[in-house]
């Protein structure tokens, strides 16, 4: 039997020939042979001469006749044939030979495109030809320059199927892995997430983090291959988000010791320069974002409400003002600090924090923005509102007179 199977394909023989050394092989085989073969060694006997000097010839009879009666799998259909009705064997719509002959055609053409894909019009939807290299090893067993290649095979191959963009596919193949799939691609591949400095600032601010917590939150997210960024850049848009918008100030406060007394020393007092200027600055961004209401005729059409308030909470104090004319006005989002300082909220302490946009107020009373006139309310509970206005009352010792009948 080892004589009817060609030493090359390591099939039965197709369309045989009879090398100088006797031994028989694939017409085809020995073509293909000797067009990649540098030095046109004998794929049998090894003898560079063999096929140089000699000179090839049908196989004996008793070969042919044999090759004739031997049963052969078509590779193509799966299908029992003689060997000798192999080339013309109907698999299919085609035959055999018309099948080997595109091969060829398409191997030629292969040959001589760079990007090793070529297109071939049908009349309609053309048909598209890749070029996929068979591995002979795993992958992990293939050098750097060789995944490379392969990489770039594979991407080439996503870019046809898309027909716009791999990446498109790539990300559909990223989404139907397990999360302990992605997770383990990301480790391996040294993926790391990277956050803006806008979203790290946001992280620091939503957290409530100082520079140096920050710093330590870094550095335990980075061995989890997620990156915060460069404190600098951080620092350097939060300048720039403030702008002129903020000044802080060491003021002298009293503070309570472990003793039972008091004593004096500064602590921050964080206020906008202008109040004035930051209302008129959210009204606008308000205005431009399509964001300002009325609420249905609850606020007349010519005028603009804000609130003014104050709260004591988490050791410090804050001042703001929220714009009534928009859709959730008591929301923390529609809620601005003009004023903040780490301190009891005293009457006393509350005139170092307001004092100094005493006429401020009164000029916002006073003015018009776009044509619209500016209501101002005060919005406190009643301490806070007996302290701002100097009353004894929800704070006072003395009994109310309703309490004296």
């Amino acid at each position: 039997m080892n004589m009817l199977m060609c030493p090359i394909c390591i099939a039965v023989l197709q369309q045989p020939i009879q090398l100088p050394c006797h031994m028989c092989v694939c017409k085809q085989c020995i073509i293909d042979w000797i067009r990649i073969s540098a030095q046109n060694q004998c794929p049998c006997c090894y003898d560079l001469a063999c096929l140089q000097n000699g000179a090839v010839k049908l196989p004996p009879d008793m070969v042919t006749a044999l090759l004739g009666d031997v049963m052969v799998c078509c590779t193509l259909c799966g299908q029992g044939v003689r060997a000798g009705d192999y080339d013309t064997h109907e698999c299919g719509q085609f035959s055999k030979l018309q099948l080997q002959i595109t091969a060829q055609v398409v191997h030629v053409l292969m040959d001589h495109s760079p990007a090793n894909t070529i297109r071939i019009p049908t009349g309609g939807t053309p048909l598209t030809f890749m070029k996929i290299t068979q591995p002979k090893t795993p992958i992990s067993q293939m050098s750097l320059r060789t995944r490379k290649r392969r990489a770039s095979e594979v991407c080439n191959a996503r870019t046809i199927l898309s027909a716009e963009s791999s990446s498109l596919i790539l990300e559909t193949e990223l989404k139907a892995l397990s999360h302990m799939e992605k997770q383990q691609l990301l480790l391996s591949a040294g993926i790391t997430k990277e956050m803006k400095p806008e979203e790290g600032l946001a992280l620091k601010a939503g957290l409530g983090l100082p520079w140096n917590k920050l710093r330590s939150l870094r550095r335990w997210l980075k061995e989890a291959g997620m990156y915060i960024g460069s404190e600098r850049k951080q620092r350097a848009l939060a300048k720039e988000l403030i702008g002129d918008n903020l000044e802080v100030e060491l003021t002298p406060f009293s503070f309570k010791v472990f003793n039972g007394g008091e004593e004096l020393r500064g602590a921050p007092h964080a206020f906008t320069p202008s109040l004035q200027h930051k209302l008129v600055q959210l009204l606008e961004e308000n205005e431009r974002e399509g964001k300002l209401f009325w609420h249905d005729g609850m606020i007349p059409s010519s005028e603009i409400w804000v609130k003014l308030g104050g709260d004591k909470g988490g050791g410090s104090f804050k001042m703001n003002f929220q714009i009534v004319n928009t859709s959730a006005p008591n929301s923390v989002h529609a809620t601005c600090v003009f004023s903040c300082f780490e301190a009891s909220d005293s009457i006393t302490y509350l005139h170092v924090a307001l004092d100094r946009f005493r006429d401020e107020v009164a000029e916002i009373m006073n003015m018009t923005w776009n044509n619209y006139t500016i209501r101002l309310f005060i919005c406190v509970d009643l301490d806070f509102l007996d302290k701002i206005y100097g009353l004894s009352g929800s704070s006072g010792k003395c009994p109310c007179l309703f309490c004296l009948i």
